[in-house]
């Protein structure tokens, strides 16, 4: 299955972005709690010492998950306790919804961020 190609359009735009700006082994544990990555995948990647090396191969993963996981991603920059990396989530996330309807939108839909970026209310968590 994998992502929408909208959404792995946004995803290859923001290739150097993800690589450079996110640390990926500090967001491991979330991304496993989220069920964005399974078990053995953290393992995977939990075993790869140079950070862009891991950072890509999360890339390469993240395009082979459901636009579900995608914005559950998204969510979870936005959630970052750095401004950069909340902001990425918010470009992340627009662009996705400006490029197209993700395939489960039946099954999993986010409020629309407001013209400040930011969300008009919270509802539970991001699962």
């Amino acid at each position: 299955m994998g992502l929408s190609k909208h959404i792995e359009d946004v995803v290859e735009k923001n290739r150097d972005r993800l690589i450079h700006d996110i640390v990926v082994k500090h967001l491991l544990y979330d991304l496993r709690n989220k069920k964005i990555l399974s078990d053995s995948d953290v393992d995977d990647l939990e075993a790869i010492k140079i950070e862009k090396s891991l950072n890509n191969k999360f890339i390469r993963l993240l395009l082979t998950r459901e636009d579900e996981d995608y914005f559950k991603f998204c969510k979870l920059l936005q959630h970052n306790q750095a401004t950069a990396i909340k902001n990425l989530g918010r470009k992340l996330e627009r662009e996705a919804r400006a490029s197209g309807t993700p395939k489960s939108s039946a099954a999993y839909s986010l409020p629309e961020l407001n013209d400040d970026g930011n969300y008009g209310y919270c509802i539970g968590n991001i699962d």
